[in-house]
């Protein structure tokens, strides 16, 4: 008879055992995820507590799991001062430039200011193609609107503009002088471009001269480009097919020749689109007298981490690199006492 129903009891006791090791399983797993069922109370016997986050178990052990650990504070933004500039006399050579022009800065910001500096500063009425279209619509890749952001909608500030073209079509600079009531310098040296320009009467200084990658006065072959906004320098531009529509003598001077033609230490925005040697201009600028609060500029290819990483010597970060090409960078001096956390807008 013990033979009949030994092995029946053994089958029942091994059944037992089985979902003995079953709930004990479950229990163990849930404690260990405790977002995976809802029935973590009935097995713990403690209750849930609500908060700002929702339902959230009490015991600390589970909530360490829950929990998502806390960013790291950055630290806070130091004061910085600009690098000495490069020589730029090694710059000029490797551009193979062999021109010794004028390097006088005295007789230089007289040339500039008695030859080639147009003023427009009286008040005129713009004189638009488009004068119903929104400027902040202007620039193509909305320049405009994140230098007003970025500088807490600034009014009568300063801007320079390298690669102006007429003033009005891709201008960076346009909304800030009819909304901010800025002024500023506007640079090109396209003869085409230019003409519409004087004509746009735009409240700002404008000069045909192009920028010189030295500090001296420097004669360059021009190439107007038959596309907007493809003229460059030749020799120096990044368009393999410029379509060229005519090959102009142009006059370049230094930048801080043509701010201290008009005495100007301070600039809020430069925008700087010049088809091509946008490094050397930078590495030509005194950093250390002429402030900059923030600059756009277009890159493209391997000069867009050059540009970077020379920007950082002089003491500006990029705060926005989304748009296509332009690089936008802030002086960090500026982002603090505008008040900016370390980590803001990145």
């Amino acid at each position: 008879m013990d033979r009949l129903f030994g092995q029946p009891r053994l089958y029942f006791c091994l059944a037992i055992a089985l979902l003995i090791f079953y709930i004990v399983f479950l229990f163990q797993n849930e404690l260990k995820n405790p977002e995976n069922g809802r029935h973590l109370n009935r097995y713990r016997g403690k209750g849930r507590q609500k908060n700002d986050e929702g339902e959230r178990p009490i015991d600390s052990s589970i909530s360490s799991v829950v929990e998502r650990p806390s960013k790291p504070k950055p630290p806070p933004l130091a004061r910085c001062t600009p690098s000495k500039r490069p020589d730029i006399k090694k710059v000029q050579r490797a551009s193979n430039d062999s021109f010794d022009g004028i390097t006088d800065p005295k007789v230089l910001v007289e040339i500039f200011r008695s030859f080639k500096l147009d003023t427009k500063l009286n008040g005129s009425p713009l004189k638009l193609r488009e004068p119903e279209k929104d400027p902040w619509l202007q620039s193509n890749q909305r320049q405009a609107g994140v230098v007003d952001k970025l500088l807490k909608e600034k009014t009568k500030g300063f801007f320079i503009e390298a690669g102006a073209l007429d003033g009005e079509f891709y201008s960076n600079t346009l909304a800030l002088e009819v909304v901010r009531n800025w002024t500023g310098l506007l640079v090109e040296p396209d003869p085409n471009p230019y003409r519409a320009l004087m004509h746009a009467n735009r409240n700002a200084f404008t000069t045909s001269s192009c920028l010189a990658v030295s500090d001296s006065l420097e004669m360059r072959k021009f190439l107007s480009s038959q596309v907007m906004g493809w003229s460059a320098l030749a020799g120096m531009t990044k368009h393999q097919d410029i379509q060229l529509n005519q090959e102009v003598t142009v006059s370049c001077f230094p930048l801080s020749v043509m701010l201290d033609a008009i005495n100007q230490t301070r600039v809020d925005y430069f925008s700087l689109d010049i088809e091509g040697p946008e490094l050397e201009i930078l590495q030509s600028i005194p950093f250390d007298r002429i402030h900059f609060s923030v600059f756009t500029i277009e890159t493209t290819g391997t000069s867009r981490q050059a540009v970077v990483d020379y920007m950082a010597t002089q003491c500006f970060d990029v705060v926005a690199a989304g748009l296509t090409e332009d690089l936008v960078l802030m002086n960090r001096n500026d982002r603090i006492d505008l008040g900016y956390d370390p980590d803001w807008p990145f």
